[in-house]
């Protein structure tokens, strides 16, 4: 059950995040994309003990949220490169467990080190072609 289908995040401009809630496991997973790039895959999980629980978190935390729609989010050669930098700050933020998440124990479900290779690569996400 999708909770909340790409919506792109104020924090971190040309990031979107989905949330899906998995009723047979009362599993919470949260995607975060990139705008024109769905590589970067970024994966979070968290097993609830029931739906009840799991979905008034996450309700709780959207109230709060603060994201906008892919209509925002503009594609020039300017923008291309402010969401460049917002995807390094975006990086940088999982290896400093800063995300913001629906609580702190959301467990990252990747590897640290290739998102560390990324950021002193100072890979590029986005082009503008």
């Amino acid at each position: 059950m999708i909770l909340q289908n790409e919506k792109y995040l104020e924090s971190y401009y040309g990031v979107y995040r989905e949330i899906i809630f998995l009723p047979e496991s009362n599993e919470i997973i949260i995607y975060f994309n990139a705008f024109l790039n769905d590589d970067l895959n970024i994966k979070y999980t968290k097993k609830y003990d029931t739906k009840e629980d799991a979905l008034k978190e996450v309700n709780s935390f959207l109230i709060h949220d603060k994201t906008e729609g892919a209509s925002d989010i503009e594609y020039s050669e300017k923008s291309v490169t402010i969401i460049n930098n917002s995807i390094r700050k975006f990086l940088k933020a999982i290896m400093d467990n800063q995300v913001d998440l629906p609580s702190k124990d959301y467990k990252f479900d990747g590897d640290t080190n290739h998102i560390k290779d990324l950021i002193e690569k100072g890979v590029d996400f986005v082009f503008f072609t």
